[in-house]
């Protein structure tokens, strides 16, 4: 039986200073990408082909709170820094995914009169750990 994403968790930073993200996310996601290694032509008429590489992002999108402390202002200020997050899809799986990412700023602000949100990627240090 497949499940709905959600109810679930995000959060991101070490315990004492962290952030939830869950309550204002309107998708999350994992999201593997692959390069595949180039081919190099040697002198002797051989080749070599390097190594695929494989990057992880943890991305979705969230409601701008335009406000004191929100996870707008709190991506611009953290940008650049190296933090754990733990993402529940679903609570009731009790399955979880854990590691590493570097905090990204996102956009702010957007149409007028609307309520706005921001797109975040988020490069994973590594692959995800899988957890219970």
């Amino acid at each position: 039986m497949a499940n709905a994403l959600g109810p679930g968790t995000l959060t991101l930073g070490a315990v004492g200073d962290m952030r939830q993200f869950a309550a204002h996310t309107t998708a999350t996601s994992l999201v593997p990408s692959y390069s595949d290694g180039d081919v190099l032509n040697l002198l002797d008429g051989s080749t070599e082909t390097e190594v695929d590489e494989e990057t992880w992002a943890l991305e979705g999108t969230f409601r701008q709170e335009l406000e004191t402390d929100a996870i707008e202002d709190w991506c611009l200020t953290h940008a650049g820094e190296e933090m754990t997050f733990t993402f529940t899809p679903v609570d009731s799986v009790s399955k979880s995914y854990t590691g590493t990412v570097k905090i990204r700023a996102v956009n702010i602000g957007g149409d007028v009169k609307t309520k706005n949100t921001s797109d975040f990627s988020f490069p994973l240090n590594g692959r995800p750990t899988i957890g219970t």
